[in-house]
């Protein structure tokens, strides 16, 4: 089967059987015009990492809103100060980089907390939203995962089925009052 070579990705064959090219409905004209739309001039992003910008963010606009949901707000100074202290709980009890930890709530500015002390400790979430995923999908994902942490809020805790050797941390509680189960 012959190699075909597409120019957005010059180095990326592509095989016309299996994956058919979306262009070859087209001129050859609109090929060309295809392929050019959007390639403007390479720059350099301006921070190295999603990390380094959300840090320089949480340090140079501290005042500002960073999260907003419904009548409630958090700005990047206090998003900065529980992400840190979330991320300190996680290394506390074995979170280090590379980890995974699953976070099972819902959509909510705890949800950016968790995944922002995510990105600090350089480790992976694995969310799930509590209600929609049955307990008997949640288990399995947490057992797969190796997780020894999973996040939750307070008031879905009685939804997250926990093992043994994990800890349930609700988000929205002080990090002291939680337990290992």
């Amino acid at each position: 089967m012959p190699t075909v070579f597409h120019p957005v990705a010059a180095s990326t064959p592509v095989y016309p059987a299996l994956y058919p090219s979306p262009t070859m409905s087209l001129s050859a004209e609109d090929q060309k015009r295809f392929y050019a739309f959007g390639w403007g001039p390479t720059v350099q992003p301006r921070y190295k990492t999603i990390s380094a910008a959300i840090e320089y963010w949480m340090t140079a606009s501290r005042e500002d809103v960073a999260v907003e949901q419904g009548q409630s707000s958090l700005t990047y100074g206090v998003l900065n100060k529980r992400s840190a202290e979330l991320a300190n709980f996680l290394r506390q009890h074995g979170v280090k980089r590379g980890d995974k930890f699953c976070i099972y709530l819902e959509r909510s500015i705890e949800m950016v907390i968790g995944i922002v002390a995510c990105l600090r400790l350089g480790a992976a979430y694995v969310p799930q939203h509590v209600g929609v995923a049955p307990e008997r999908t949640l288990r399995p994902i947490a057992a797969v995962t190796g997780a020894k942490v999973i996040l939750t809020l307070s008031r879905l805790k009685d939804n997250v089925p926990v093992s043994d050797n994990q800890v349930l941390l609700s988000i929205d509680e002080p990090f002291e009052s939680c337990t290992a189960k």
